[in-house]
C-alpha cells in the first residue's frame, strides 16, 4: 500500500509501481505530510481492511 497526502499526492505510488506486482495507492485529502498525525482516522480506515486481507496475512 502506498499512501500519499498533499502536496505529494500519488508520487509514492508512481515510484513504487515499477518494482511491485501488487500495489494499492491512496491519496488522503486535506492532510499534511504526517498522515498519522493529521488524519489518523482516515489512515486507520484504509489500514484496517488492508491488514485484514488475505494478501497481508500471506506476507
Amino acid at each position: 500500500m502506498a499512501l500519499g497526502a498533499r502536496p505529494v499526492g500519488p508520487a509514492l505510488e508512481r515510484q513504487l509501481r515499477p518494482v511491485t506486482d501488487h500495489l494499492t495507492g491512496h491519496v488522503i485529502e486535506d492532510c499534511g505530510h504526517i498522515i498519522p498525525l493529521h488524519r489518523p482516522h482516515a489512515l486507520l480506515t484504509l489500514l484496517h481492511p488492508f491488514l485484514a486481507s488475505e494478501d497481508a496475512k500471506a506476507a
